[in-house]
């Protein structure tokens, strides 16, 4: 369980994350985990909301990789088609995606968030994209946390401030999400 919040404001992009480990009914004490859920990519931000093991094949595949470009749409849509592509090659426990739908579409048992110098960036579990303007959350208290963001959205507090702020939320509201919460903020490059 998990919720990420990234919201774009005022020449900054800022990705806030709960740090909530279960398996399955089990929480692990706040004081007990060490777990993040924000994985550096250059300049950028990957989260991910689903299975666990999403961030340990992210830490294994992000240091093998030459640094990607995640400045469009396009790009994040080939950084994790090449990921998924992985996946299905060099990791044989993997299970076929979709096996329990006829979807046609590659699948992820995830959803995850890019925050970057380029923008926000959600990539569903189909991997398609999707860019945001303001805000957008991911995870088990993706609604708690899109409430939260839409009304302080137009305060005065920056966009690490509204994405902590949503993420509370999250915490308080579902009961799979947990703190501390780890909040990283990056500068827009002009024209984003």
């Amino acid at each position: 369980m998990t919720i990420i919040v990234g919201v774009i404001k005022d020449g900054d992009v800022a990705i806030a994350a709960d740090s909530c480990n279960s398996f399955g009914t089990l929480r692990v004490p706040r004081e007990n985990n060490l777990g993040r859920k924000l994985h550096p990519v250059g300049d950028a931000w990957i989260a991910s909301a689903g299975w666990g093991a999403y961030s340990n094949l992210l830490d294994e595949y992000l240091p093998l990789q030459p640094k990607p470009a995640l400045g469009s749409v396009s790009e994040v849509y080939r950084f994790f088609l090449e990921f998924w592509r992985s996946l299905k090659r060099d990791y044989q426990y993997v299970n076929d995606q979709g096996h329990t739908t006829e979807s046609p579409w590659a699948q992820f048992d995830a959803s995850f968030l890019v925050a970057g110098p380029s923008g926000l960036f959600l990539v569903s579990s189909n991997i398609s994209v999707t860019p945001f303007r303001q805000y957008w959350a991911i995870g088990s208290g993706q609604e708690y946390a899109l409430g939260a963001a839409l009304a302080c959205y137009d305060s005065d507090r920056d966009a690490g401030d509204v994405a902590r702020t949503a993420v509370d939320a999250g915490i308080a509201f579902d009961d799979g999400c947990q703190g501390p919460i780890d909040v990283q903020t990056v500068s827009l490059t002009d024209g984003a």
